[in-house]
């Protein structure tokens, strides 16, 4: 138990380093990572890859800082915790419309609708695999012929 405190404690610190976040906001996301049923490594990733966005959006190569209406240059300054709650509130802004358009183009599917299309893509598969077995019994049947 001891070891594992060590170990869990110097993995914080180094990726505190690595991300340019506290300590102290690692913890807490672990504990919600673990309690969300997300693995923390999986957090991390994410973590990372929103570092690097940002440096990509800071060259202009990268929009999705833009898309959310996040000023790059401010966002940069922010401590990891603020990052976070900015993020879902424009996460959140930002899923609100995209909803509402993807209920507009007719995206959205009830469990019934979504039901009957995995259903259809049962079908098409077993329709797939009896094709695939023709296609093997008109082989064999021209086997003889090509020799």
């Amino acid at each position: 138990m001891v070891k594992s405190s060590i170990d869990a404690g110097s993995k914080t610190r180094d990726l505190s380093v690595g991300l340019g976040a506290s300590t102290e906001t690692l913890s807490r996301l672990q504990h919600v990572a673990k309690l969300s049923g997300v693995e923390f490594e999986t957090l991390v990733s994410g973590l990372e890859k929103i570092q690097r966005n940002i440096s990509q959006a800071s060259l202009g190569k990268d929009k999705a800082f833009g898309a959310l209406s996040i000023n790059v240059k401010k966002f940069k300054k922010l401590e990891l915790d603020d990052k976070m709650l900015l993020l879902t509130g424009a996460f959140q802004k930002f899923n609100i419309e995209m909803f509402n358009e993807a209920n507009k183009l007719g995206l959205t599917l009830n469990q019934m609708d979504a039901n009957a299309l995995d259903d259809a893509g049962y079908a098409i598969d077993i329709l797939g695999s009896a094709i695939t077995g023709l296609g093997y019994a008109f082989t064999i049947a021209l086997t003889p012929a090509i020799k």
